[in-house]
């Protein structure tokens, strides 16, 4: 009996948790976009929010550690492994943000940025206007 009730139940508590760890996954993504504004203002130079498959950092530029690097800017903050803490995949249109010192959105596009978090079938998604506003 326990074990049919676990056949029954097993299907919607990997839905749940799948979910879940989408929405976290979504939190992770507003929270560094929030953090980068932040840190742009208080700081007074431009940070990039950069998306991979699995991931996401913040540069800062210009650069303000000693050192060689050839992009001209500094990762600030930690990279957020979102595909091994959540095992979602991460899909941005464009795969860059840039922030600039005033906290607003220095976009090619008028649209702003989409990023799509995926995992098993289940998708979420983070639309941040050039302007600052983020959208669920």
């Amino acid at each position: 009996a326990a074990a049919v009730l676990f056949l029954i139940g097993f299907p919607r508590v990997r839905t749940a948790l799948t979910k879940a760890n989408v929405r976290s996954a979504r939190s992770s993504v507003i929270t560094l976009y929030n953090q980068a504004r932040n840190r742009a203002v208080r700081e007074g130079r431009s940070m990039t929010l950069h998306f991979s498959s699995t991931r996401a950092w913040t540069t800062g530029s210009p650069r303000r550690a000693a050192g060689t690097a050839t992009c001209g800017c500094d990762t600030v903050g930690t990279i957020q492994y979102l595909g091994s803490a959540y095992g979602v995949t991460i899909t941005a249109t464009p795969d860059t943000f840039r922030i600039d010192p005033r906290g607003l959105g220095v976009q090619p596009s008028t649209s702003g940025t989409v990023i799509k978090l995926a995992k098993l079938g289940y998708q979420d998604s983070v639309l941040i206007y050039g302007y600052g506003r983020v959208s669920k």
